[in-house]
C-alpha cells in the first residue's frame, strides 16, 4: 500500500511540475514578446492560464481524493474543488473551439466575384 502511494504522490508530482512549467513558459513567451501577442496567441495564453490552474489548484485534491478515504476539507472545498474542476474542463473547451472558429476563419477561401 505504501509503495503504490509513493508511486502515485511521484507521478502526480511529476505531472504537477511540468504542466506548470511548461504552461507557465507558454504564457512567458507570449507575454514577453511582442510580436507574439496575436490574437491566435491570446486564445492559447487562455488555455495555458486554464491548464495552469488545473495543474496547480485542482490536481493536489484529487490527489488528496484517491489517497484519502475520507474527505477532510470541509463542506465548501467538497463543494468548490468539483466547480473549480468543472471550470477548468469548461474554459479549455470553450478556448479550443475559438481557437478552431479563428483557424478556420483564417483558411476560408476568398470568394471571386
Amino acid at each position: 500500500m505504501l509503495y503504490s502511494q509513493t508511486i502515485l504522490i511521484s507521478l502526480f508530482a511529476l505531472l504537477i511540475a511540468f504542466g506548470a512549467a511548461g504552461n507557465s513558459l507558454v504564457c512567458f513567451v507570449v507575454v514577453r514578446n511582442a510580436a507574439m501577442r496575436t490574437p491566435r496567441n491570446i486564445f492559447i495564453i487562455n488555455l495555458a492560464i486554464s491548464d495552469l490552474t488545473l495543474c496547480l489548484f485542482t490536481q493536489p485534491f484529487n490527489l488528496m481524493k484517491v489517497l484519502m478515504p475520507n474527505w477532510r476539507l470541509g463542506r465548501f472545498m467538497c463543494k468548490f474543488v468539483p466547480v473549480c474542476s468543472g471550470a477548468n474542463v469548461f474554459v479549455s473547451t470553450i478556448s479550443i473551439t475559438a481557437i478552431a472558429l479563428d483557424r478556420f476563419q483564417v483558411n476560408k477561401p476568398i470568394p471571386l466575384h
